[in-house]
């Protein structure tokens, strides 16, 4: 019974059988016999997109992972800037240090903190300032949106000086 309902209505339907899902069943109540073909709908009406409530619900995630992200990223940004900071702190005891060193070593060694400060180099390039100069007991460092105030230990005979926040 099955073959020859799918077949009678593939002979109706003519080419559209491939568009269509053709099966028949039948059912059996008190000897009568109902025949119940079930049709799905052409290809393109299956083929579904995204509902209204999936398209919101995936604006909401994005505008909260936004709101999560944008602070982050506002931190991670002056987190930078403090580093670089640091960085430059770090630049001018090295720099300081060799100095030293080089006086240390020359003919004349060292005479006092005033001749040592005087022949280094505080100009740390790019992005780096100094609002006002940088004196020997210190100054203010500038890079970005971070500023700090910086202050200078005076070098010995026994070590070079030394910058901190």
């Amino acid at each position: 019974m099955h073959f020859s309902c799918c077949l009678n209505n593939a002979i109706l339907n003519g080419n559209r059988t491939r568009n269509l899902n053709l099966n028949c069943r039948y059912y059996r109540t008190n000897r009568t016999v109902f025949k119940k073909t079930l049709h799905a709908s052409p290809l393109l009406a299956s083929q579904g997109g995204f509902t209204l409530i999936e398209i919101i619900a995936v604006l909401i995630i994005l505008g909260i992972l936004a709101a999560v992200a944008v602070p982050k990223f506002i931190d991670v940004a002056a987190n930078a800037d403090q580093r670089s900071l640091d960085l430059g702190v770090a630049e001018l005891n090295q720099r300081e240090s060799l100095v030293w060193a080089n006086i240390m070593l020359s003919d004349n060694g060292w005479s006092n903190d005033a001749a040592t400060f005087g022949q280094m180099n505080v100009d740390l390039g790019t992005g780096y300032q100094w609002p006002g100069a940088a004196i020997a007991s210190g100054g203010t460092l500038r890079f970005g949106s971070a500023t700090a105030a910086l202050s200078r230990a005076p070098s010995t005979a026994l070590s070079a000086g030394r910058w901190s926040r």
